[in-house]
């Protein structure tokens, strides 16, 4: 039996949940969803309005140009043009706002290291929750999607987890973005559970991660 906080980064959505291995809920508390656009998405846009070109292969795309470029950057020149998303707030909300930032192309050092802080300051509060104030036994951080297999994101994750003296769990870096491995994966792991549905389900094109509460038997 274990507790882990996951999040999810792609183009599609940034969330993070806490994951039980009980199986009954999968993601029992949302934590934080994305306002507007996802993280994923907001890097890719910002590669393409910095017109970079693109990486070839299996890692290749806008994400992965712009973490190429970010290498040779110094983000420090440019923070105080990026503000964080959400900070004007008196209350910092838990949620991810990843819209604004998009817009401000000046430097991709930059625009990765806001992303990255936004991302770690929300996991922070996620972890300060869930730990220190609920008392739940969080065993892991567990990084999933596409913006995972960026090295830099990578690292930065790994010592806010290891800050919390918890393991970081994510993909291989090519297996990030290979969706069809995921989904894959995720049915091996489904048949090795026992959940097998028949051909009366039908598809859900859009899956809120907060709909998995009143549907636990399709985890």
């Amino acid at each position: 039996s274990f507790i882990v906080l996951g999040i999810e980064t792609s183009c599609d959505d940034t969330s993070a949940a806490v994951v039980r291995s009980d199986r009954t809920i999968l993601s029992e508390v949302t934590l934080a969803t994305t306002l507007d656009n996802a993280v994923g998405e907001a890097i890719d846009k910002t590669a393409r309005a910095l017109d970079l070109a693109w990486i070839k292969g299996r890692r290749g795309g806008p994400g992965a140009a712009l973490e190429r470029t970010a290498l040779d950057g110094t983000p420090d020149r440019y923070m105080t043009q990026l503000p964080m998303p959400m900070l004007q707030r008196k209350k910092s909300t838990m949620a991810f706002s990843f819209a604004g930032s998009q817009k401000v192309a000046d430097m991709a050092a930059a625009f990765q290291m806001i992303c990255i802080r936004h991302i770690e300051q929300k996991l922070t509060m996620a972890l300060d929750s869930e730990i220190k104030e609920a008392g739940k036994p969080i065993s892991a951080l567990v990084v999933s999607g596409g913006v995972a297999s960026n090295t830099f994101f990578r690292s930065r994750l790994g010592k806010l987890a290891n800050s919390f003296d918890i393991p970081l769990i994510c993909p291989p870096p090519e297996l990030c973005t290979d969706n069809g491995a995921m989904i894959a994966w995720a049915g091996i792991e489904r048949l090795r559970a026992g959940l097998v549905d028949d051909y009366t389900i039908t598809t859900l094109p859009k899956w809120p991660i907060e709909s998995l509460k009143s549907h636990p038997s399709s985890l």
